[in-house]
């Protein structure tokens, strides 16, 4: 019970993360390189793939999300 407690709140804490990462994967990318942290300075990825793969990677965690969260409480109502 409290496993599957943790298993579904972990769940809804990655779909908040992944919700914001795809609402703002503009935002992160723009200020990646102004802070210079980009590792492909060399221009060699441009500003519009890399927000795709943002956005990508914020939907992969939205998905696993809410994997957790269903099985999470799917083990707590049944």
């Amino acid at each position: 019970m409290v496993l599957s407690t943790v298993i579904a709140v972990i769940g809804a804490v990655l779909v908040c993360f992944g919700l914001v990462g795809v609402y703002s994967a503009r935002a992160i990318v723009e200020k990646q390189r102004e802070e210079e942290l980009s590792t492909f300075a060399d221009g060699t990825i441009d500003d519009r793939t890399r927000v795709r793969v943002t956005r990508g990677m914020a939907a992969v965690f939205v998905v696993l999300g809410l994997a957790f969260l269903v099985y999470g409480l799917g083990d707590v109502v049944v």
